[in-house]
């Protein structure tokens, strides 16, 4: 069975990070996603929520959260949220004994040292500075160790949380909808490629997730339309049959609902 997730390509091979500096605000869609990279959040202003596995956390000014190896994981503000977001290479920790794929970090972090440290990577990251990659590395690789040794958890309290079948479960789904969510999939398709009956299939997508099957699915179709319609390269017609949509009016109205207003009026506010 084919497994499909977020994949982080560096353009940079001496730069073993993405960084990036992140607004949201309420009209910002997100989706569920998950990577062999670990992730790190750091609130610079705003609330928001962060969801990672099962569970969710308030995130503001100041907050650290780590989000682990292939957890699932997702941000969203019913207002204004700015946050850093690093994600760092995997094998650049394992070429330096650091396996981050076979550590379960804490989740939640209150730390000066860390949020120095992190300080640390986004000055050499903007920086001009002479050695600025070997900085970045060195920057992170302090990051990575400083978490390692005094932020870790036993990886049977993470078992406890949520079944890692559950999750393995809904990882299948998440990657077999962002595969074909363009299609005419429907939710019996997902439910039999993940391994599991409609009921609870639902019922776990939406205790895990934050939203139906259905939602999730909208949402990613709808994320795709607006940058096609954005790119120009398509019309509103082709953008709705490309996107999944076999029906032009229940396309309008789902646009509007997602973004307030038509896909015409959408076109004519970004031109």
């Amino acid at each position: 069975m084919e497994y499909v997730f977020e994949h982080f390509k560096l353009s940079n091979t001496k730069q073993p990070i993405v960084l990036h500096d992140t607004k949201i605000d309420y009209k910002t869609e997100s989706t569920v996603n998950w990577h062999r990279n670990i992730e790190i959040f750091l609130g610079k202003s705003g609330k928001g929520m962060v969801m990672i596995d099962a569970d969710r956390f308030e995130i503001g000014e100041g907050d650290i959260f780590v989000v682990n190896s292939c957890s699932l994981h997702d941000i969203k503000t019913d207002g204004n949220l700015d946050f850093y977001c690093l994600i760092i290479d995997p094998d650049f920790c394992a070429e330096n004994d650091i396996n981050v794929e076979d550590i379960v970090f804490e989740r939640r972090i209150d730390d000066d040292v860390v949020r120095n440290l992190f300080s640390n990577i986004v000055r050499e990251y903007k920086s001009d500075y002479e050695y600025k990659y070997a900085g970045i590395r060195s920057a992170v690789l302090s990051l990575v160790l400083h978490l390692a040794r005094y932020h870790t958890e036993d990886k049977t309290k993470e078992k406890k949380r949520v079944s890692g079948k559950v999750l393995e479960n809904m990882r299948i789904a998440i990657g077999y909808i962002k595969t074909h969510y363009t299609e005419n999939i429907t939710i019996d398709m997902v439910c039999k490629e993940a391994g599991l009956s409609k009921y609870h299939f639902a019922r776990e997508f939406k205790r895990i997730i934050g939203v139906t099957p259905v939602n999730y699915i909208n949402s990613l179709r709808i994320e795709k339309a607006k940058k096609m319609l954005l790119s120009g390269e398509c019309s509103i017609c082709e953008v709705q049959e490309k996107c999944g949509f076999d029906n032009a009016s229940y396309f309008t109205a789902l646009f509007r609902k997602v973004t307030g207003m038509t896909p015409t009026v959408f076109l004519k506010n970004k031109q």
